[in-house]
């Protein structure tokens, strides 16, 4: 396989649903999960080719030709990974008590590293290397706003609700990898993406949100490169990752760290139903999550019976190898 990476910057406000259960429009998250950007990806293909070609673009994905991860955020040449989900145990003794317990609870509050400290990062958690866990400075890639807005009706009452957004920071946006098998699957991938571009992503895009330009900077792609599909103890996933039912006896789940989360949502596919209906609901592993194991996924229908056409979930795992 070779692989791509894809800078995105936005130049207008974005929204991506929490992870949060029950959440309102209010709720809104800054980074982007595989299965999201997928479903974009889909329905840019149906516009551009038809509902009933969709399998044989979905195919490349489920026999592997090709694979993405989720969008992530980058600040400036700095690429940024989860956490990730593992947990040693130290001896500090030797450890002075308050700077350890200090360390504790910066590294809980730390949602993302840079690929460039990852090592660093993994001798840390051993007791081997003192890391920068500066949280607030380390993590911040844009500003949370609130906007109202008013759903009109001819027949009731006009509503106010509102929709919680994110702008990025100068310099800052967010990015994901393409792992592809050869030139012939790359260009059709470039070919839906380019279209999406002006599309936008994530919801509210009828309100100008999610609209994004490429940078042509692939550069840094060389300080992950190392890591991607790396034999390794621990694979980390940077997608989400729902696994085959032949894989889940495959995997040792005692040894292995990994935190799950609830994705629903509704279809958006204006040829799939006249009215709007929400997708089945699939628990899948998050990013950042590490397995020992073979590990590959699938994507699955989450399609209903009266629906035209087939809706998917993308579950497959891009990761990268760590040793720890």
């Amino acid at each position: 396989m070779e692989y791509k990476l894809y800078k995105l910057k936005f130049d207008t406000p974005v929204h991506f649903g929490s992870d949060k259960l029950a959440v309102s429009l209010e709720e809104s998250d800054f980074i982007c999960h595989s299965d999201t950007l997928f479903s974009a990806l889909c329905l840019e293909y149906i516009k551009l080719n038809g509902a009933e070609n969709l399998s044989k673009f979905v195919e490349l994905f489920n026999n592997g030709e090709l694979l993405i991860s989720s969008l992530l955020p980058y600040k400036d040449k700095d690429l940024y990974i989860p956490k990730p989900s593992i947990v040693v145990e130290r001896d500090n003794k030797k450890d002075d008590k308050t700077d350890s317990s200090s360390d504790r609870k910066k590294m809980k509050k730390l949602g993302f590293i840079k690929v460039s400290d990852l090592d660093n990062y993994l001798k840390s958690i051993k007791g081997e290397h003192d890391f920068n866990f500066n949280s607030m400075e380390y993590n911040k890639f844009s500003n949370e706003y609130l906007f109202q807005k008013v759903s009109l009706s001819r027949t009731e009452e006009n509503n106010l609700y509102s929709v919680g957004v994110h702008y990025f920071y100068d310099k800052c946006g967010l990015y994901f990898i393409l792992a592809y098998n050869n030139k012939t699957n790359l260009d059709i991938f470039e070919q839906i993406f380019k279209s999406l571009s002006y599309s936008g992503i994530g919801g509210k895009r009828t309100s100008g949100y999610g609209s994004f330009s490429l940078i042509n900077d692939s550069s840094n792609i060389s300080v992950i490169n190392k890591y991607l599909f790396k034999d390794a103890k621990y694979k980390m996933i940077l997608s989400l990752y729902s696994p085959c039912e032949n894989e889940i006896e495959n995997i040792d789940f005692n040894s292995s760290y990994y935190s799950i989360i609830k994705r629903n949502g509704f279809i958006y596919s204006q040829t799939y139903s006249s009215t709007l209906l929400k997708r089945k609901s699939l628990c899948m592993f998050k990013e950042g999550s590490c397995f020992i194991g073979d590990i590959k996924g699938n994507i699955k229908d989450v399609s209903h019976a009266s629906g035209s056409h087939e809706v998917y979930r993308y579950g497959k795992a891009l990761y990268i190898g760590i040793d720890v």
